[in-house]
């Protein structure tokens, strides 16, 4: 079906690009390449005839497609009713395509490509997009602003009604699936104070109604039950409560509200079980097992899911499609934690047999951030197995004839940025500039210590594209400063940037800037790093030492001998320049003095 569906999207795009051709004419360097072009036509055709892969009728193929299966179609064994009309439209489709080109040309070279569309599937609300299967039935994406949010396969429900079964166990297999989102599931052996429900724990802890139904409502959108009772999301008052110290509980990222209100692991993970649910249709009440694989993922579902497409399937899926694409696929083949590069490989060369023009590979964990995730790890394992060993010694207490030293873990925490933000009330820095009559002010931002914290850049009669530019290199260089972002690198990096607009300022110490960029972090360095302005400015010499042999150029112009023109100051030299028989401009190069100065020179042109 994806084969026919695929070969109706591009035969139809390459018929309709035909009728272009006919208004417009086909597409530059058509008439030189045209057989090469309808031999890739006619190989298409083929495919969709369901051409066999052993047959010599392909053009010029070395890797021959994977047709469609008409016999497949035909048989019965797929469960759409108009298969077979979906299959004579994808044959006539390149039958129509191929007719018109042969008349008309093509007005595109290719049409039809496969894109990442991952994005915008989420935002058009879709299930699946492209040919890739959903990535678990309940996930959650991380966001790069942070934190996560749940995202449901919304096609469950719908597809377990089409399979036949009635609501009242559609609606048993969602509880199974999603949880039953409420607070009132029953505490597994009863709760510390002998209390039969979460809900009434909860109300034996202090919390009141309104704060509950604060809670009930977050519940859908949580990843784990534990979430819905974070330090942040609770408050200080519900904290101080149930006597917990809420600076503490902040500060703590193990913090566990459930479990400081006295329940186990084991009763959090069966009320998250009950509460947030499953997140897998494996061991559901009523589904049948012959149902299951209607729901199979790229990856295993959940925390006790087994099931998922294996890479295979993916391959193959891609190469029933891919000889009804005009370019490559872009699509994941989702490999489990577990793959080895055995598999690796092993998938590579499927795709290349079977004429896949591109693909990519992901191991499941393989990142230290991805996207998508099937489960969560707020909860370290190590912490279950410790919380049952200790209970296991407080049941069976054993005296140990040998002292065994206790072995030392080392535990590595990845550092977390921290922004030093500038007092309320603080010294600033504030300088005006023009740069090739563009100008505008800087405003730095100081610490207590004299070092810059924040920089704001104004511009003068400017549009908003360039004063919006400015405000967010502004902005960046601020947050940079905050996060400890050493001014040298900040300087090192923007200095010596061109674009324009550029050219000649009013700062003696930067007569020339090859962009505001260039202008603002040179003038930063001069400003805050030591010994960055003695290396930068200018080495300009004084009037008195100054010399300018413009006498020498002068007999050049002359036809005089250079050597019989001495070199004259700078007085003299504006003597000469005002004797001379017609007036001249003089371009000035300085160099700076050394050992052995080579003489200055002037060009100078007459008028």
């Amino acid at each position: 079906m994806a084969g026919s569906l695929s070969a109706i999207l591009t035969g139809r795009s390459y018929r309709m690009s035909a009728l272009m051709a006919k208004e417009h004419g086909p597409f530059a360097g058509f008439a030189d390449d045209r057989e090469n072009m309808l031999r890739v036509i006619r190989n298409h055709r083929l495919a969709a005839m369901g051409t066999a892969r052993t047959s010599a009728k392909y053009e010029n193929l070395r890797i021959r497609p994977v047709p469609i299966d008409h016999g497949v179609i035909h048989s019965g064994k797929v469960l759409v009713k108009n298969c077979r009309e979906i299959l004579e439209h994808a044959i006539k489709s390149w039958d129509d395509a191929l007719e018109l080109g042969i008349q008309y040309g093509y007005r595109n070279a290719q049409t039809t490509v496969i894109a990442p569309t991952g994005t915008i599937g989420l935002l058009m609300d879709c299930d699946t997009t492209g040919v890739e299967p959903d990535f678990a039935l309940v996930k959650f994406k991380k966001l790069a602003g942070g934190g996560y949010f749940k995202i449901a396969n919304a096609s469950v429900r719908p597809a377990l009604e089409a399979l036949g079964y009635s609501d009242a166990q559609v609606r048993d297999i969602m509880v199974y699936l999603l949880g039953s989102l409420n607070l009132d599931a029953e505490i597994p052996g009863k709760g510390p104070g002998g209390e039969a429900t979460l809900r009434e724990l909860l109300v034996a802890r202090g919390l009141k109604a309104d704060e509950l139904a604060r809670i009930s409502d977050a519940l859908p959108g949580v990843f784990e039950l534990s979430f819905a009772f974070s330090s942040w999301g609770l408050g200080d008052d519900i904290l101080r409560r149930c006597g917990i110290d809420p600076d503490a509980a902040k500060s703590d990222r193990s913090f566990n509200f459930l479990k400081s209100i006295g329940l186990s692991r084991q009763q959090i993970d069966a009320l998250n079980d009950v509460i947030c649910g499953r997140q897998t249709l494996e061991g559901a009440p009523h589904l049948k097992a012959a149902d299951l694989p209607v729901f199979d993922c790229a990856n295993k579902c959940g925390k006790y899911g087994q099931r998922f497409i294996v890479p295979e399937g993916h391959i193959r899926m891609m190469a029933a499609v891919q000889p009804f694409i005009s370019g490559a696929i872009s699509k994941t083949i989702n490999l489990p934690a577990e793959a080895n590069v055995d598999d690796v490989k092993s998938a590579y060369r499927l795709s290349w047999e079977l004429g896949i023009k591109a693909n990519a590979l992901y191991r499941d964990g393989s990142k230290m951030s991805q996207p998508l995730s099937t489960t969560s790890d707020s909860e370290d394992k190590a912490d279950a197995k410790a919380e049952a060993k200790s209970e296991k010694k407080a049941e069976v207490a054993a005296p140990a004839p040998v002292a065994v030293p206790e072995p030392v873990v080392k535990v590595v925490e990845r550092p977390v940025p921290m922004r030093r933000r500038l007092p309320d009330t603080r010294a600033s820095v504030t300088h005006k500039f023009n740069v090739a009559g563009h100008e505008g002010y800087l405003t730095v931002g100081l610490y207590e210590d004299g070092r810059p914290g924040e920089l704001f850049i104004t511009m003068a009669k400017e549009g908003s594209t360039i004063g919006g530019l400015m405000d967010a290199i502004g902005t960046a260089t601020s947050v940079s400063l905050q996060y400890g972002v050493p001014i040298e690198s900040l300087v090192r990096k923007f200095t010596h940037q061109r674009f324009e607009p550029a050219g000649m300022t009013t700062n003696r110490d930067i007569p020339f800037a090859k962009s505001l960029v260039d202008y603002i972090f040179r003038w930063m360095g001069m400003q805050f790093i030591p010994g960055y302005r003695a290396a930068n400015i200018p080495q300009r010499e004084t009037d008195e030492t100054q010399t300018f042999d413009v006498a020498r150029d002068l007999a050049v112009l002359s036809g005089i001998d250079p050597e019989d023109a001495p070199g004259v100051t700078g007085e003299a030299a504006r003597a000469v320049v005002s004797r001379a028989r017609s007036p001249v401009s003089l371009s000035v190069m300085r160099r700076r003095r050394t050992r052995h100065p080579a003489p200055r020179t002037c060009t100078c042109t007459a008028r």
